[in-house]
């Protein structure tokens, strides 16, 4: 089964059009309930690029970046977030929106290699929830920012902070990996 979380509305129409075309199982997609803004850089690199139907594309990128932010679903805006405010520090960082990692594997090694580059070493995923799967593609001294336990029930911008998914937050667990000092 190939299981899609979009970004925003554009990521949705074409996780729809290529949930159409995929011929190996079935395919789920899964919506968030929060308002979640429409991304202008999943409508260049995600929709316009094809990265969508790739499974996994780079949303956002800074030459000589240090780290890759991995997201899906409603974690892509916040990874973008968390990347400008790792750039006001002077971090450069990449961001890769993987709204379906069944889809991604499923690409030739080469583009696999484009999208996660083997001279980044550094590889955060951001998970508001069980972070299964992120260990292929984060490597072994990558980092995940998920739950391991079961969530709360409230508001979407009320449980963000109590469960430490603030941007302010992630930069927090992000800067402390950079530096050798993750939990």
């Amino acid at each position: 089964m190939a299981v899609v979380r979009p970004a925003d509305a554009n990521e949705t129409v074409e996780a729809y059009r290529n949930a159409m075309k995929y011929s190996d199982g079935p395919t789920a997609i899964i919506l968030s309930r929060q308002k979640l803004p429409v991304l202008k850089e999943v409508l260049e690199h995600g929709v316009e690029g094809g990265g969508v139907a790739r499974g996994a594309y780079v949303l956002a990128d800074v030459k000589g970046a240090e780290a890759v932010l991995i997201a899906t679903g409603s974690e892509v805006g916040l990874a973008l977030e968390v990347h400008r405010m790792l750039l006001e520090r002077n971090i450069p960082t990449r961001v890769v929106s993987m709204p379906c990692m069944e889809w991604f594997e499923r690409e030739s090694r080469q583009y696999q290699e484009t999208v996660f580059p083997q001279d980044i070493h550094k590889r955060i995923a951001i998970e508001m929830s069980v972070p299964r799967g992120w260990d292929q593609w984060i490597g072994r001294d990558g980092l995940i920012i998920g739950l391991n336990r079961f969530g709360t029930s409230a508001p979407g911008e009320e449980l963000i902070g109590k469960m430490g998914f603030s941007p302010q937050e992630i930069m927090n667990k992000v800067l402390l990996y950079l530096r050798g000092q993750a939990e």
